[in-house]
């Protein structure tokens, strides 16, 4: 028997495609770009790496679309309130996990970004809420 699966959309935001060509999350149709979520997303999780954060988005297309999956899964994950009961749980356990594992390869780049820079001690710390759950 197979089980009906009800999978919520994600906002209009989200990756669309217009005239044959696929828009990100940080493009409008009219060009313009709107990073205040993606910047948002990162930095929120690694404060101390903002300025890296910016580095990275300005030159780095996957960190770039790292973070945009990172925002579209956030989006995805406040949404499933809206699902009935019967999913909703099984739903917010798999968006967080998509969350989470955004989270850690943001982390890994930042680390490698860091580890680039000369002189600068230490690692990126990753956020409580990313650690492997014991």
């Amino acid at each position: 028997m197979l089980a009906h699966v009800t999978y919520l959309p994600l906002p209009a935001l989200c990756n669309t495609v217009a005239a044959g060509r696929r828009i990100s999350f940080m493009e409008r149709e009219d060009g313009s770009h709107n990073k205040t979520r993606v910047v948002s997303a990162a930095v929120r999780r690694f404060p101390q790496f903002e300025l890296t954060v910016h580095r990275l988005l300005n030159r780095d297309e996957t960190f770039r679309d790292m973070c945009e999956e990172l925002v579209e899964a956030e989006l995805a994950l406040s949404s499933v309130e809206q699902l009935g009961p019967e999913l909703r749980e099984a739903r917010r356990a798999e968006w967080q996990e998509v969350v989470d594992r955004w989270v850690e390869e943001i982390g890994a780049a930042l680390n490698a970004e860091v580890a680039k820079i000369p002189g600068l001690p230490g690692r990126v710390r990753m956020p409580p809420h990313s650690l492997p759950k014991k």
